[in-house]
Parts: structure tokens; sequence; C-alpha cells
């Protein structure tokens, strides 16, 4: 077994690395610094254009990416950012991104 594998667990990763992975800040911050960011760097360039589409934050490099939905949206943003821990998402022209159950309309942005 080599140094590296008796340093690393399951996934291959030291501890150093998977900390660097682990979120720095709560739920709530996370949701405060995303929608922040959307609301005044991002929604002025993709309202417009693109309507119902997932953005994905990375809310410590403001870099964010545009998908069909979260998933893709998230995995376009890790190409760029692949070790961002601190990812927010927002549905273009909604209030909210999704929901469980219910039926009816989304609720527009306004």
């Amino acid at each position: 077994m080599s140094e590296r594998e008796t340093k690393t667990g399951k996934a291959g990763r030291t501890p150093e690395e998977i900390a660097r992975r682990l979120p720095r800040l709560s739920a709530d911050e996370t949701a405060r610094h995303g929608k922040e960011i959307y609301h005044e760097d991002i929604r002025p360039q993709v309202i417009n254009d693109h309507d119902g589409k997932i953005v994905a934050i990375d809310i410590e490099t403001r870099k964010w990416a545009l998908g069909k939905d979260t998933l893709e949206a998230t995995d376009r943003l890790r190409v760029e950012c692949p070790n961002a821990t601190e990812v927010w998402a927002e549905r273009v022209g909604y209030r909210v991104t999704g929901r469980l159950g219910g039926s009816g309309p989304l609720p527009r942005d306004e």
C-alpha cells in the first residue's frame, strides 16, 4: 500500500481535502448570500432570455451556471468551480426553485 493510500479515506481524499469541501456557512447564510448575488448581479443578465431555467451560484466566487434543472446547472458550475461548497440555486423568473407535491403553477417573480 502506498503512503497516500494509508493517509486517505474510502473516497481517496485526505482529511485536508475533505475539510476544504465542507460548507463554512450555515444554510441561512448561504441562502442570504445566494439570493443577494442572484438579485443584484445575475437576475438582470438572465431575466429576459432564460425564463424558467435554473441558475446555480458559487457564493464564494460569485460564478454561476445555467441549466434546465438544478442537477444540470450544478454540474455545469462544478466544471468551472470544482471545489464549490457554498452553492445556491434560483429559478429565473420565479420566487421558488421547485416544490414537493402540490399542483398548479409556481409563484412568479415580481
